[in-house]
This record gives structure tokens, sequence and C-alpha cells, in this order.
């Protein structure tokens, strides 16, 4: 069990660290949001954005109220919608004056299209198309605010898309708090890399579907993480329904994830088997017994339901497809990876997960926001991905001898990686497997100056590498 303290037991002893909590204290929060709002509103030439994205705030708040919102939590959202509202705008510059391609004609214009547009179809008929459950959540919004004599403009699906972003990210801290306990430094950690990841500004800023999935699966991960922290009736009446209704809410979002809830209850299993966690023999036996019946299960909806396997095949042959695109340009790694054979590609896809785009630089450019992003990402992982090693260091060094919670994570996140890897090698379907991994990257005590020197020496060696696969594009794009 990770050793777990109060927020009372966290003292602030240095000036810096007092400075570092400012941007907690909700100060902050409110110079960004006015500078997001001025931003928005300016583009749009309407105050429309801003009355929409107060909306959404007081919505998030009272939803999470009925659950204790903290005032830490309530801070933290507001500071993590705020850094999101501001990209929206920055992405809605791109839409509006550099005639964005994505934005405007590709997947964004299309949920934004039959989104916004009326609909002959009940709501059976739409929540079993594909995208049909991300489609409702978007139409019920543009419906309710064009009731109230708003224009559906983007703006009201992008400013749903950043409530789910910030939603996620309180839903995150809770993630953090079962697994560590009132510890505010990790707490805050947290907020800091949520806030400062690429993938999730691009969530809330263009007119998708994955910041809903994003709550959806951080949700699951929570009743997860609570479960093994309470082995409790309530607490697991909670996570099956739960898992009942992942089936077809992520099903209805992206149809390859129907799986999701198979992969978290086996990793789940899968880690009380072989943490430090006592559980009797019968306890074991039902979880067994528990998890070949879902396999079982699973294999015969797989048997049946050919349509799915057909969608499943075919997506990885589009993405495939859309990588290759991509990479013919400047980006290096795409026509290497896809056409390996399993061994090899997945290894090199997980690489790829993490260095996407090299170089980095190939997203800044003003023809659209989508790559601009993943470059801002890769910048991100750049310092992120040394903080993952560091907790997977400790991970090994305890011999798997470690909290059902911390197993759990880590299982689901090699697992989610290798099965991306394989298939669309697209780092935005990682993104929604994220928060788990940033609770993971949670794990070293960056107060402790060993823990710190030790993270700022794997930094120095992770960018190092990041310089040589860069010489290496450079040679291999100028010189050979």
């Amino acid at each position: 069990m990770m050793p777990r303290k109060s927020f009372s037991q966290t003292s602030v002893h240095s000036k810096k660290e007092r400075r570092a909590q400012l941007f907690f204290n909700g100060t902050s929060g409110v110079v960004l949001f006015i500078f997001g709002s001025i931003l928005n509103g300016s583009i749009y030439f309407s105050f429309e954005p801003v009355f929409v994205s107060f909306f959404f705030i007081g919505l998030v708040i009272a939803v999470f109220s009925l659950f204790s919102l903290t005032r830490f939590e309530l801070s933290s959202f507001f500071f993590v919608f705020s850094i999101c509202w501001i990209w929206a705008g920055v992405a809605a510059i791109y839409s509006l004056y550099a005639g964005d391609f994505l934005q405007n004609h590709l997947d964004a214009a299309y949920f934004f299209k039959i989104s916004s547009g009326s609909s002959t179809q009940d709501f059976g008929a739409t929540f079993f198309l594909e995208n049909g459950g991300a489609i409702l959540v978007f139409r019920y919004f543009y419906d309710l605010f064009y009731a109230l004599g708003f224009n559906k403009s983007p703006y009201i699906g992008i400013a749903l898309n950043v409530s789910m972003v910030s939603m996620a990210a309180i839903v995150g801290l809770r993630m953090v708090e079962s697994v560590f306990g009132n510890d505010r430094e990790r707490a805050e950690r947290f907020i800091w890399v949520f806030s400062f990841c690429g993938i999730f500004w691009l969530y809330s800023s263009i007119h998708l579907r994955d910041a809903t999935i994003l709550v959806f699966v951080s949700i699951l991960f929570l009743a997860w993480l609570r479960y093994m922290q309470n082995l409790s009736a309530t607490n697991f009446f909670r996570l099956l329904i739960l898992t009942v209704l992942g089936f077809p809410i992520l099903g209805s979002m992206r149809r390859e994830f129907v799986f999701v809830p198979v992969a978290l209850f086996l990793s789940g299993v899968t880690a009380f088997l072989f943490s430090s966690y006592e559980l009797t023999r019968r306890a074991k036996l039902i979880l067994g017994v528990l998890s070949l019946g879902l396999l079982l299960s699973a294999y015969v909806f797989l048997e049946t339901q050919t349509d799915v396997l057909e969608a499943l095949e075919a997506g990885k042959k589009t993405y495939e497809g859309i990588s290759s695109r991509e990479g013919s340009s400047d980006s290096l790694g795409n026509s290497i990876i896809v056409n390996q054979p399993f061994p090899i590609k997945v290894l090199l896809g997980l690489a790829y997960l993490f260095l996407y785009p090299i170089p980095f630089w190939v997203g800044f450019q003003f023809d659209s926001v989508y790559p601009l992003f993943k470059s801002l990402h890769a910048l991100f992982m750049y310092v992120f991905t040394p903080l993952c090693i560091f907790s997977f260091l400790h991970f090994f060094k305890k011999g798997f001898r470690i909290d059902s919670q911390i197993l759990f994570l880590a299982f689901t996140i090699i697992g989610f990686a290798l099965s991306i890897s394989y298939t669309s090698l697209e780092n935005r379907h990682f993104g929604v497997f994220l928060p788990a991994l940033i609770v993971l990257s949670l794990i070293p005590d960056l107060t402790q100056f060993k823990e710190k020197y030790v993270y700022k020496r794997l930094l120095f060696l992770y960018l190092c590498m990041i310089g040589l696969i860069h010489l290496a594009w450079f040679a291999l794009k100028f010189v050979l």
C-alpha cells in the first residue's frame, strides 16, 4: 500500500512552493478564464461563447457538488477549464481564419453537422449508430441552447468538450486520493501534468468525441480503484453497474472501445491475484470463475457479432492508411512500423505512441491546429515520459509485491498501449487512458531530494536520446 497522508500534514516551507500553490487558489484560473473569454468572444464577435462557458462551469459545479466537491477540486477544475478555454480560442482562429481542413471538412465538421442539425431519428436509433452516444450528448446541448435563443454554432460543442476534459481532471484527482490518500503535493502535481497535456488540449478544442469518452473511461478507472481501496458491497455494485453500462456507452462512442470494460475487469482480477493484498481462497476462486466467464462471454460475442469484427478490422486499416499519409511528408516512422511483423510492430508502435511526431516541429504551421496539438503533446511527453519510466522502476524494484491499485493501473496502461500500438498507432486514442498513467507517474516522491535527482538524471538521458533520434531523422532526410 502506498503511503497516505492528509492535506494538513503537507506543509509549505519555501517561497517557491508558496508561489506554486497560488496557481491553485483560483486567482490564476480567473485571470486565464478572462483572457480565454476575451479571445473566444473576439473571434466569434459575440458574447454567446462566454455565456455558454458560464453555463457549463455552473453545470459541472452543480453536478460535482452532489458528491462533496472540495475547494481544491473546484479551483483545479477552473484552472484546467481556463487553460483549455484559451486553446479552444486558438483552434477557432485556425478554423475561422486559416481554413483548417480537418475542422471544416473532416471529422470535426461531421460531428458538428450531424449534432447541430435536425434529426428524424429517435433516441434509440441514434444511440446505436456509430458515434451515436457522443452525437446524442452534443445534440442535447445544441437543442437546449437553440431553445434558449442561441445560434447553433461550434462553440457550444467546443465549450462542452472543455467542460468534459475539466470534469475528467476532477475524476483524476479522486483517483489520486484513492491511491495516495490526501497527498496535496501529488494532487497538485497531477493537475500540473494534466493541465499541460497536448492531447487534452486537442480533446477540448476540436469538435470531436474524445472528451466524452475520456470522462467515462476515467469514471470506470475511479470505480475500480475505489473498490480495490474498500471491498464493500456498495463499491462492488457501483463498479458492476458502471461496467455493465460501459459496454453500450463506450461502444456507442467508439465501437472498438466496447472491449474496455472487459480489459479493465481482467486487469483488476489479475491485480488482485498478484498483489500483496490478502484474499481468501474462496475469493480467488470466485474471481477466477468470473474471469473465465467474462472471457467466454467475450469470445461468444465476437463469434456471433461478425459486423463488430469487420468494423474493427476496417478501422485498423483506415488508421493505418491515415498514419501512412501523415508520415509520408515529414514525420519519421509510419511507413517503417505499419508493415512490420506483429512483435516488431508492437514494440516500435509502443515507442511511436510516446515519441510521435518526429521531428516534433512538424505541427508548427498554419494549415491545421490538429498537428499543432500533436507537436505540443510531443514536447509534453518529453518531460512526462521520464517520470513514467521512474514510476515503473519503482514498480519493478518491489518485484510486484505492491498494492493492487498500482498493479491495476500498470496492467491496464501496458495492455491498452500495446493494443493501440498494434491497431491504430494513434496517440489520440491512447489519450483517454492518460489520466490513469498520470496517476501512476505520481509514485516517485519528488519532495525528496534523492527522488528529484533521479528524475532529473532520467530527464537528461531521455532528452539526449530524443536529440539523437532527431539527428537520425536529419541524416535520413537531408544527408543519406
